[in-house]
């Protein structure tokens, strides 16, 4: 299982908000095609309080973009060492295939079919670049669609998981990074690795309103738990750092964590 929890027909609610938090950094010119629009109309007012909005949520608005910009530098990365494949896992509202020269590489985009359906039609005014694959990660094997859709394990690939491990069960991460260390790729992901007992009160109300939302917080491992994780999925770790170690985000949340693993 890949995939947040969805509101039928409309897909993921925290898909939503990282694209606006990705439209009001300004470095993302198809982030204002996803936000919907409920959110859209609030972007300028957006820009113009970035700082204190990230300042009053602790920091994740800047860990959301800092995230963004380390898992493209990812991407950016693996094409150069010969990547031919980028699956973007989960996508959400990912405008990457857009914004990103692939050099060549096929890009699938797999998400649970509302999502899909809401992407799809978000994105209807801009140029097919990616393999769209809709898939029920609850019953359906990803990894058999992706194969469906044209994936090849012998090929080098990356696997782009975003904003997603944490809304899961700690068996359904294991069963994700699990299936995607056998189908042969590197993968990059991000994990929320808070220190419980130094929750402030504003972050635990923002974990009640993921839960009123229908996306609750299920995963929420140490650091140590994180690379125990990859270990039990047969993955190997390459690098972790937390979003403010990323340059330019030194007021990022430091308790999302990012990292690269291999089959190993």
């Amino acid at each position: 299982m890949a995939s947040r929890s969805i509101r039928r027909g409309r897909g993921s609610l925290t898909a939503r908000f990282t694209a606006a938090f990705r439209a009001m950094g300004g470095t993302d010119p198809y982030a204002p095609h996803f936000v919907g629009p409920s959110l859209r109309p609030w972007l300028p007012v957006a820009r113009r309080l970035d700082k204190p909005l990230n300042a009053a949520s602790l920091g994740l608005v800047h860990a959301v973009r800092a995230r963004h910009a380390w898992f493209d530098g990812q991407v950016e990365a693996a094409i150069a060492r010969g990547a031919r494949q980028v699956v973007l896992l989960g996508a959400g509202f990912d405008s990457r295939p857009w914004r990103l020269a692939l050099g060549g590489a096929r890009v699938f985009t797999c998400d649970h079919p509302d999502t899909a359906r809401a992407r799809a039609t978000a994105a209807r005014h801009l140029p097919p670049r990616s393999v769209d694959v809709a898939v029920d990660f609850a019953s359906q094997d990803f990894g058999d669609a992706l194969e469906a859709a044209g994936f090849q394990r012998s090929q080098p690939s990356l696997f782009v998981w975003e904003g997603v491990s944490m809304y899961l069960a700690a068996s359904a991460v294991r069963q994700t990074l699990g299936r995607v260390a056998q189908l042969g790729g590197q993968v990059v992901f991000d994990a929320w690795c808070p220190r419980p007992h130094r929750l402030s009160a504003l972050e635990r109300l923002g974990e009640r309103a993921l839960g009123w939302a229908g996306e609750p917080l299920r995963w929420a491992p140490t650091p140590m738990g994180l690379e125990a994780m990859c270990a039990a999925a047969g993955l190997q770790v390459v690098e972790v750092r937390s979003a403010r170690q990323v340059p330019g985000f030194a007021t990022a949340h430091p308790g999302l964590r990012l990292c690269h693993a291999q089959p190993g």
